[in-house]
């Protein structure tokens, strides 16, 4: 990762608020697009870890650690590491407030402070596009991954999707004519790598996973970014037109087609070292 992107997410991750994640999934408050779609989200990594036998989880990146907060409510032990400071602080407060123990690590995913299989799960959300070199990092947590463990991530490459479309719509509304043509809208995401499906793929095998999948997840975009949507019709309209479509995001996010490959906010991938 550049400086750059851990300047950033320094800065994020001190700006952001503690999560009861309780009340973020109460489906009574569920007032954002990104609400919605982390509940999907977290439906959809509970069929994936159901048919590990163990419950030793690393997640790598943590951040606010949403989803290990949720595994860890289901019994899971959980380690988190992440290289920013402000990013473990930020977990160790997730976990105080919602009355769960998990052990909090800084360090770096290329050199993963852990000795080889001891992990049923290692997964990342958010992490492997901010990397230069994908290899490196995900050969390191499967090294620490159990033989018949589950590998996880949570991709979102800098490539066309609904990203882009939706980058575009913004620039319209905004009458920002000079983005618009010198192609600002047409990536998905900003200072992410732009490694293909058929990469990725390659470095997870080459690491010692078998069964990979790789499929297109989340066909509504954010609603900041990149829309910008004001708070208000996030949560009377946008958030309401995500749940109502909940049954069709289940199947976009389980069919893994080339359509939902291209389509999605980003991809889910997963596999078990051999």
């Amino acid at each position: 990762m550049n400086p750059k992107n851990e300047e950033y997410w320094d800065r994020t991750w001190q700006e952001r608020e503690v999560c009861i994640l309780d009340d973020y999934l109460d489906e009574n408050k569920l007032f954002t697009r990104n609400q919605a779609v982390c509940k999907l989200g977290l439906e959809y990594w509970d069929e994936v870890f159901e048919l590990v036998k163990g419950k030793r989880v690393l997640e790598c990146g943590c951040g606010s650690a949403v989803v290990s907060m949720h595994l860890a409510m289901n019994h899971y032990n959980t380690h988190l590491l992440d290289i920013s400071e402000p990013g473990i602080m930020l977990a160790k407060k997730n976990y105080e407030a919602n009355f769960i123990k998990g052990r909090f690590i800084r360090g770096d995913v290329i050199n993963l402070p852990f000795r080889e299989s001891v992990f049923d799960i290692v997964m990342s959300f958010g992490l492997l596009e901010y990397l230069t070199d994908i290899w490196i990092a995900i050969k390191e947590m499967v090294r620490v991954l159990k033989p018949g463990g589950v590998f996880a991530a949570d991709i979102c490459t800098n490539r066309f999707s609904i990203m882009t479309l939706a980058r575009l719509v913004r620039n319209i509304i905004k009458l920002d004519f000079r983005k618009i043509f010198e192609g600002d809208w047409r990536g998905s995401y900003t200072d992410v790598n732009s490694y293909s499906k058929k990469e990725y793929e390659k470095a997870m095998e080459g690491a010692g996973l078998t069964d990979v999948v790789i499929t297109g997840t989340r066909p509504f975009p954010p609603s900041y970014p990149p829309l910008y949507i004001p708070f208000i019709i996030d949560k009377y309209f946008y958030s309401k037109f995500v749940k109502a479509f909940g049954s069709f995001h289940r199947k976009f996010d389980r069919s893994n087609s080339k359509i939902t490959d291209i389509w999605g906010c980003g991809w889910f991938a997963h596999g078990m070292k051999r």
